[in-house]
């Protein structure tokens, strides 16, 4: 009986921490999204809790991450996040300026 009681235990501390993973996953992939807002832009199927919407207007290339939604279907536009002043993607970097010291007159 003890035997079966640490096992039950034991399987609830594996799906507990299962469960735990996943929610990990999840946040983990919102905080990506509303550091990518651009990518709100690609078609993507969203889930609304009843159905699943399609919303974007570009379609992405094969060569980009292309996934604007997390694993169970949420995105940001659907959460409320404003992506209308979203930068347009570039694949060029942009370098600080260097501050140039005023030359030295005396």
């Amino acid at each position: 009986m003890r035997e079966r009681n640490n096992t039950s235990r034991a399987r609830a501390a594996i799906r507990w921490l299962r469960q735990l993973g996943t929610r990990i996953r999840e946040l983990e992939e919102r905080r990506i999204l509303l550091n990518r807002p651009w990518e709100e832009n690609f078609l993507h199927w969203s889930h609304d809790g009843g159905s699943w919407r399609l919303h974007g207007h570009l379609v992405p290339t094969t060569r980009n991450r292309c996934r604007s939604t997390t694993r169970s279907g949420w995105c940001p536009a659907q959460a409320g996040c404003s992506t209308d002043n979203a930068p347009a993607h570039s694949s060029a970097r942009v370098r600080p300026r260097k501050h140039r010291s005023a030359p030295n007159r005396s």
